[in-house]
């Protein structure tokens, strides 16, 4: 009845609140008919330039704009509005009825259009009203007007109706009600009639049960007459069993001496068996059909597991802790087919899971201890039923230990075959380069991890991240690139790794000294190989490999070297990757200081990468497009001695030209959305030169993934990065998609640079 009183109270508010919002929608209709007036009043007043009367009718317009305005807007979203009685607050709720909803949208839309007007009309002084601002405002009230009176009388009549269907289901809930107390009475009246019933019929057997019990109280007299009866002749009885019981106490003396003497020969049993336990350097245990470790456990077994508790407990339960849970499953339908007869032995043998395991032991939770552990199982058959498994464990660790240090020194000789390979495979003088380069590269790296503190508080944030993984991103890609040329696998593979652990590490906006642990580690591994690359380079290449000079032979300049280097790492990638290109490198670089012509070498080859990657189609799809087959690659390089090319003063000219599939605007853009360097509407409105300027972006690649050539999204960034900071020049591209991409850069010729000779031509 509590609930129901409750319910009545909540429905009765709810019909005040109706009540009040039926009237301000009812208020609504009044005032777009007055809106419309005064505005038609404002056109009257102001063609018969009567000032007054068009004030007057402007201040009832804005108290009425402001009234419809404020109650649309209560009605929408909720909120404060003027009361029917012009001055008290009322606060309404959101009309959340989705037809209703759907009026006020398409009432907020036409006030939307017809309030601006209507207030630009109320709030511009009469002076400086224009009669088209006027006429436009008649014309919208003679169009809107009705529209918003019907939108209006709905939100009324939906209102009232909200109104009706409560106050219907106010009524409903007090019927309910007074049936309910109807109901209740009745249900009293006739609880209170079967109470009675019952109580009645109670009494009746209560007198049924007495008279029962006293006939059975007789009975049971009877009986303990009987009863004594026979207790007479159990006397009797006992003395003749007292006298059977003398008799079989002699002999049970007898066999209590035999007892004993079979005790002793148990107890010198069990004494040589503790003998065998303590002694035994392995554990050793039986287990019952439910995998229950017996009493007798072998010394060793309790040094072996480091625990006392062992006997009587359950040796899954046991190494639960200790293996995976996968294994645990495995051993248990193990020993589930050891106590069954129809499994041969052999079998159970040779699939033994536990035959060698590696598990961890941390008993007392101060310290972890690993060890690997040998299990033998052997069944125990009585009278050809297995009623037990004895169990043998043995400590294998050392063993393990010396197989693994094998393993690891035959993986370390191949290794370093491996190494020796690269070698034989190298110019002497290139690797020589290239190893004193990455050394270089890799103390600057570690120069730069010093200055940034990476590694002496691991878990400090790391200063100014983006800049530092950028820096060590090209050092290690321009690292990947040259021994690429050189075919050095090993550190190609390493450097690879390194990019993968920078590349997750790009993607976060701070990175702490933990998280930079797996790069330093991968680049303390490259250091260790280049290390060795050194050592074997000195002891073997010069000693046993490279054979002297032929007199007769004449010495590669520098650029014949460098043309024939790009031709052959050309052909290794094109094969590499399926796509027949020829490249033609017309360089002549003989002048040039040995940074230069590194710097140089560094932006040609990810040019060729790039290219191969990323520019050029397979050979299917180029004969399709009417293209040659084969992909071609001009290279070329000069001196500018005059003032009209991009730097203004002489100049050093490098130009790149393939002809792939160029560039394509359209997919640049889509590329840059999908990888979050731009949005969709910022791509939208770039033009086509800021869109293919995308491509110098740290972290832009087209490739879906990354592998050892491309991917990463540096390569462009890079070439820029040595063009521009650190040869101080300038980079021009142009290109026609599906036809060709060229590339030029300029820098300064150093003073008193020797002019550049005729180039020697290479090519593949």
């Amino acid at each position: 009845m509590t609930a129901v009183l409750i319910a009545n109270i909540i429905l009765s508010n709810k019909l005040v609140e109706y009540s009040a919002d039926v009237n301000l929608a009812g208020r609504q209709r009044m005032l777009t008919q007055r809106t419309a007036k005064l505005v038609n009043m404002i056109q009257a007043s102001t063609q018969t330039q009567n000032d007054t009367a068009t004030l007057a009718a402007q201040n009832e317009l804005r108290l009425t704009y402001k009234l419809f305005d404020q109650t649309l807007s209560a009605f929408t979203n909720g909120g404060d509005t003027i009361g029917a009685d012009g001055e008290s607050v009322i606060t309404l709720r959101q009309v959340s009825t989705p037809e209703l909803a759907a009026q006020l949208k398409e009432a907020n839309d036409i006030w939307g259009r017809f309030g601006r007007n209507v207030q630009n009309l109320a709030f511009t002084p009469p002076s400086r009203l224009d009669p088209i601002d006027i006429d436009e405002s008649v014309e919208m009230a003679a169009s809107y007007n009705l529209q918003l009176l019907a939108l209006m009388n709905k939100l009324t009549q939906g209102l009232d109706d909200q109104a009706q269907e409560t106050a219907g289901t106010l009524k409903m809930l007090q019927a309910g009600a007074l049936a309910a107390i109807l109901a209740n009475f009745v249900w009293i009246i006739t609880s209170a009639f079967g109470s009675l019933r019952r109580t009645d019929a109670q009494l009746i057997q209560y007198s049924e049960t007495l008279k029962t019990h006293n006939e059975s109280l007789e009975a049971t007299n009877t009986d303990l007459a009987a009863t004594q009866t026979e207790l007479n002749n159990s006397n009797e009885n006992l003395q003749s069993a007292y006298d059977s019981l003398k008799k079989y106490s002699s002999e049970a003396e007898q066999r209590a001496n035999e007892l004993e003497k079979l005790s002793r020969d148990l107890n010198r049993l069990k004494e040589e068996s503790d003998t065998i336990f303590t002694s035994v350097d392995h554990g050793l245990f039986l287990i019952d059909k439910k995998a229950i470790i017996g009493r007798q456990v072998s010394s060793s077994t309790y040094d072996i597991f480091e625990t006392e508790n062992l006997s009587d407990r359950s040796l899954i339960d046991l190494l639960r802790p200790l293996i995976t849970e996968k294994d645990t499953r495995t051993l248990e339908s193990f020993l589930q087919l050891q106590f069954n007869p129809k499994t041969s032995s052999k079998q159970l043998i040779k699939f033994n899971p536990l035959k060698k395991i590696e598990i961890t032991l941390n008993w007392d939770g101060q310290g972890f201890i690993n060890k690997h552990l040998g299990f033998n199982f052997e069944r125990i058959v009585d009278n050809g039923e297995i009623v037990a498994i004895l169990v043998t464990v043995t400590d294998v660790t050392e063993t393990v230990a010396l197989e693994n240090q094998l393993k690891q020194a035959n993986q370390d000789q191949e290794r370093k075959t491996g190494l020796i390979l690269d070698i034989i495979r190298s110019d002497s003088q290139e690797l020589e380069i290239f190893l004193a380069q990455t050394d270089k590269a890799l103390n600057k790296i570690n120069d730069t991890l010093k200055e940034e503190g990476v590694g002496d508080k691991a878990t400090d944030e790391v200063n100014n991240n983006s800049h530092l993984i950028e820096t060590i991103y090209r050092t290690v890609h321009n690292i990947k690139g040259n021994a690429s040329m050189l075919k050095l696998n090993s550190i190609v593979e390493t450097a690879h790794q390194v990019e993968d652990k920078l590349s997750m590490l790009r993607k976060k906006q701070h990175v702490t000294g933990d998280e930079f642990l797996g790069a330093l580690v991968e680049l303390a591994y490259m250091r260790e190989l280049l290390n060795d690359y050194e050592e074997l380079t000195q002891s073997l290449l010069r000693d046993f490999v490279q054979p002297a000079p032929s007199a007769s032979a004449a010495p590669l300049t520098t650029s014949e070297k460098l043309n024939n280097e790009l031709v052959k790492f050309t052909n290794d990638i094109s094969a590499e990757l399926a796509k027949p290109v020829q490249l033609q490198a017309d360089l002549n670089v003989d002048s040039l200081g040995d940074n230069e012509l590194a710097v140089n070498k560094d932006i040609i080859i990810q040019l060729i990468r790039n290219s191969l990657s990323h520019g050029f189609e397979d050979a299917d799809t180029r004969k399709q497009l009417g293209k040659w087959e084969r992909g071609s690659i001009l290279l070329s390089n000069s001196i500018d001695n005059s003032s009209d090319n991009a730097l203004g003063q002489p100049a050093h000219v490098f130009k790149y030209r393939d002809d792939g599939a160029g560039l394509d605007p359209a997919k640049l853009a889509e590329s840059a959305v999908a990888k979050g360097l731009i949005t969709a509407e910022q791509a939208a409105s770039l033009k086509d030169n800021e869109t293919i300027s995308l491509i110098f972006q740290p972290g832009f690649s087209t490739a879906s993934s990354a592998d050892q050539h491309a991917g990463r999204g540096v390569g462009m960034d890079i070439i820029r990065n040595h063009i521009v900071k650190q040869l101080g020049g300038k980079l021009r591209m142009s290109y026609k998609t599906g036809q060709y991409l060229e590339l030029s850069w300029y820098y300064p010729v150093a003073k008193n640079s020797p002019s550049v000779p005729a180039p020697q031509m290479a090519q593949a």
